[in-house]
């Protein structure tokens, strides 16, 4: 697949879970795509520990970098009906197909609320920071991908 104008990372489809989804952005669809999940963090982890020895907390942060930049690169050497099948709750909709959204940023959590033509609500949050995706970074890709379709406040 082509280069997405912009990934979200680490967001979540709800409060309280252990999956994270990779959201990608591009001019004319949107995808959800499973990514950092419990049990695979915990994998890259051992896998880690196993090949470099004990990692320090400051090389921590720079690995999970690395994880999401991988799976993202994994995700983009896929057809979409591969991602679409690699996982239940991994979704793709075009860009049309959304009637409004509202991107909102409260207390260092972002939220992006959609609605399709189909009467589907979908919500996606983060954290807004430089590892997941900035609200400043975000707006107005999706201003630029929605146009007044958007809310952002």
């Amino acid at each position: 697949m082509d280069e997405p104008l912009y990934v979200v990372r680490h967001t979540s489809l709800r409060w309280l879970t252990t999956v994270n989804h990779e959201l990608f952005i591009w001019e004319n669809k949107f995808a959800s795509i499973r990514g950092l999940t419990l049990k695979s963090g915990l994998n890259d982890a051992r896998i880690d520990t196993t090949i470099r020895g004990k990692v320090a907390s400051s090389d921590a942060k720079a690995r999970t970098r690395e994880w999401a930049d991988e799976r993202v690169a994994s995700a983009l050497e896929l057809s979409e009906n591969e991602l679409l099948m690699q996982a239940p709750d991994n979704m793709m909709f075009e860009t049309s197909a959304i009637t409004a959204a509202r991107l909102t940023k409260h207390f260092g959590i972002c939220k992006l609320s959609v609605t399709l033509d189909d009467g589907r609500r979908l919500r996606w949050r983060w954290m807004n920071s430089a590892m997941c995706g900035r609200y400043e970074e975000v707006a107005p890709v999706l201003r630029r991908t929605l146009g007044s379709r958007l809310t952002a406040r």
